[in-house]
């Protein structure tokens, strides 16, 4: 599925480049530094410890999916890290796919954001995770958002091949428009592919979902497909995801320029150093990337003032002590419209329990 500049729409520069990769290479920077702070005082803390299972019983369906897709994740993971040293190697500089799938490893430290005002997501504790690094998102607010277990083995692959897989998929959805449609203007072009980001989106998650892998804990039941049930799906979830957080980078690999550069990297010809030329490419679509993504988790963070109770049948390596009585703050119950956002400092703070008795803790 992976797509040359060749087969790209080619779109010469003229001039003198303005070199928008400075600009755009700053800005990744800035999300690289915070990736590299946020996981290492997590993983330098208390809060480095395993979110359990807990008291229900988990399916044995449910560790066999987990494994599979750990093993996937790492598999193929371990494998985009060896094409990305291999194609520098041997090219002397980065090929746009190699810079595409780095680029996405940056974006690892926002997978719990969604959850920073109250949880509504959380995985499975039946994946292999040592909690969250939420709580050293700067200014996170939701309280035990150490105890949502990040599979941290899936996470190997889970943006560096999965989301990269997708946007290679919205790609070739994007050329078969072209062919089909050889007058098709730019703007529907783009089109097709937000479409098909929602569509493959829609498509994946209901069987990750069905697959018990992680929920959606709260939603607004009116714009979700099979409300009130652990596989619930937010319908707006998976329209802003699949249009921002696949789409536009699907988009933005598309319209490489006749050096094959994205957008984000126009100017890099101007750099002569090949090690200078990698990092800041790299750091250039990862700001990009970083700032899509952070669009969509805002917006997703906010819809939780809107959520309905969560479902009552959601078992405890589901809910993982996130919010309710077997929660650190035991008091507060889980979140919906009528339940007010509590604060880090709103306490009273009971001794962290956790659903398993081993504890969480909460900075």
């Amino acid at each position: 599925m992976a797509i040359s500049s060749s087969s790209s729409p080619q779109v010469p520069l003229e001039g003198s480049p303005n070199r928008p990769i400075v600009w755009w290479a700053s800005i990744g920077a800035v999300f690289f530094a915070l990736q590299v702070y946020v996981m290492s005082a997590w993983l330098m803390s208390d809060l480095f410890t395993p979110t359990l299972v807990g008291d229900s019983p988990v399916p044995d369906f449910v560790f066999y999916w987990a494994r599979l897709w750990e093993a996937v994740a790492v598999i193929t993971g371990i494998g985009a890290i060896a094409f990305i040293i291999k194609n520098y190697i041997k090219e002397a500089r980065l090929s746009s796919l190699a810079v595409f799938i780095a680029a996405w490893g940056m974006t690892v430290w926002q997978d719990p954001f969604i959850n920073y005002l109250r949880p509504m997501f959380s995985y499975s504790s039946a994946f292999i995770n040592y909690g969250s690094w939420a709580p050293f998102i700067p200014g996170w607010i939701s309280p035990n958002g150490s105890a949502m277990p990040e599979p941290l083995l899936m996470l190997v692959g889970m943006y560096t091949v999965f989301c990269v897989a997708m946007c290679l998929a919205i790609c070739w959805a994007m050329r078969k428009a072209k062919s089909l449609w050889p007058q098709i203007g730019t703007f529907q072009l783009i089109a097709v592919g937000l479409l098909a980001g929602v569509i493959f989106d829609l498509i994946l998650e209901f069987f990750w979902l069905r697959m018990q892998l992680y929920s959606y804990l709260g939603v607004i039941r009116e714009l979700s497909l099979f409300p009130n049930q652990i596989w619930q799906m937010p319908l707006y979830n998976h329209l802003i995801w699949g249009m921002l957080g696949l789409g536009v980078p699907a988009a933005l690999y598309y319209f490489r320029d006749d050096k094959g550069h994205m957008i984000a990297e126009r100017g890099a010809e101007t750099l002569t150093s090949k090690s200078s030329n990698a990092v800041l490419r790299i750091f250039a679509v990862g700001g990009f990337i970083n700032v899509i993504f952070l669009v969509y988790s805002v917006i997703i963070a906010l819809s939780v003032l809107w959520i309905d109770p969560y479902p009552e049948t959601l078992p405890s390596w589901l809910i993982n002590g996130l919010c309710g009585p077997n929660s650190a703050y035991v008091e507060v119950s889980c979140p919906s419209q009528t339940v007010p956002i509590p604060l880090p400092d709103s306490g009273p703070m009971a001794p962290a329990t956790g659903p398993d008795g081993s504890g969480y803790l909460y900075q």
